[in-house]
């Protein structure tokens, strides 16, 4: 139907008998009016009129509920250890042009030209699930992983729920409590924690930076002597002159980071800024202003919702009388 047609359903024409004073016009109906007009201010005030009460009843629910769930929700704290990697000491040792020289034999004695593989080799590490399973055997951290599990009085796990498996416990961990972010740009790394206890959350954070620096010292240390094995067996068994040159420099080279592995205590991460148990007022869950807030906004958006269906519950009863 086209907008002329329309309009001429919407008229009312008046006719009277001949010989009277004839009114001429043309009345449009005041449903037409108002959706010509359309929703205007005054539409909105005479909602708001209509809906307030429920609008203030849903703030005041949102809100409450929020306030609740901050009040009930457990705390949880994040403690952050800063760390900073050591340069590849293997590599600082001797010139590139030492490891061009002997080619194959360098890597076969676990030497790298580049400078940033151990950084990797040390970042992969603290990121694998053998060194998380490796912490929490250390830690004894599965009571504190699964404290619905855990029978504290019996010092038992409960029967009917079991104990949790070794991949259950570093799922856990890793997405609930550990965080570690990498700064390429500076070469820091952040390991952070987050934990119910807060000195327990500082102590785990400062615990897992120690036993990464510990395990890769270790692994060093072992690898420096299979290589010195290696490269003694070569020396006894290369009679060329530059060769033997060549392998005393690596020998030299084992011997020194076999001495770093053994007498340093930061090895592959330098602790820039150890963890601290933070404050009761540094939750990081639940953040209580931020539920509250949402709450009310919520509560806000329901309450006109309801206000509106009621207002046109109401509307369409008038109509049907």
């Amino acid at each position: 139907m086209s907008e002329a047609e329309a309009k001429a359903d919407s008229t009312v024409r008046l006719e009277v008998p001949a010989g009277a004073a004839v009114l001429r016009g043309v009345f449009v109906s005041e449903e037409h009016q108002s959706a010509e007009k359309g929703f205007g201010l005054g539409d909105v005030v005479g909602v708001l009129r209509e809906t307030w009460l429920y609008v203030l009843l849903g703030v005041g629910l949102g809100g409450a509920v929020g306030f609740a769930v901050g009040a009930v929700s457990q705390p949880r704290y994040k403690a952050e250890a800063v760390v900073m990697s050591r340069s590849d000491s293997q590599t600082s040792a001797m010139s590139r042009a030492l490891l061009s020289q002997l080619g194959g034999l360098a890597s076969i004695a676990g030497l790298e030209s580049s400078d940033d593989t151990s950084r990797q080799h040390a970042v992969a590490l603290i990121k694998s699930r053998e060194f998380a399973a490796q912490f929490l055997r250390q830690e004894g951290a599965l009571p504190v992983l699964f404290p619905e599990r855990w029978d504290a009085r019996a010092s038992a796990w409960r029967e009917d729920l079991g104990e949790p498996t070794v991949r259950q416990a570093i799922r856990r961990f890793t997405k609930k409590i550990l965080r570690i972010s990498d700064d390429k740009k500076t070469g820091l790394l952040t390991v952070a924690m987050e934990m119910p206890d807060r000195e327990l959350t500082a102590k785990w954070a400062n615990d897992f930076v120690a036993l990464a620096n510990e395990s890769l010292r270790v692994k060093a240390k072992n690898e420096a002597e299979t290589n010195l094995e290696y490269l003694s067996t070569a020396l006894a068994a290369t009679p060329e002159v530059s060769t033997r040159q060549a392998i005393y420099s690596l020998i030299e080279a084992q011997h020194r980071s076999l001495m770093l592995a053994s007498t340093t205590r930061d090895f592959a991460f330098r602790v820039v800024d150890p963890a601290t148990a933070p404050d009761p007022s540094e939750r990081v869950w639940p953040p209580r202003a931020a539920l509250l807030a949402l709450g009310s906004v919520a509560g806000t958006i329901m309450g006109l919702l309801v206000g509106l269906s009621v207002m046109g519950y109401r509307r369409r009863r008038v109509r049907a009388a």
